[in-house]
């Protein structure tokens, strides 16, 4: 019996680690994705004001629509 609570700490402690590294990847994938596309669209000569507010809306809804969905599966 004690070994089976040793293994399940084992197993959450492993997803645990593998879901910060998802994170962790996905900011890093971000940050890269963002610094080629202002140099592209630095190239290009849009304003960069305007893609800059229109990224940040488009982060704004996307993260809105994942709380509420997240919120509508908990319950």
């Amino acid at each position: 019996m004690r070994t089976l609570g040793k293994r399940e700490a084992t197993r959450d402690r492993e997803s645990l680690n593998r879901r910060l590294t998802d994170w962790w990847a996905y900011l890093l994938l971000g940050g890269v994705g963002l610094i080629l596309g202002t140099f592209i669209i630095d190239l290009v000569g849009i304003d960069l004001h305007v893609v800059l507010s229109g990224a940040i809306l488009a982060v704004l809804t996307v993260w809105i629509f994942w709380l509420l969905r997240r919120a509508r599966k908990s319950k």
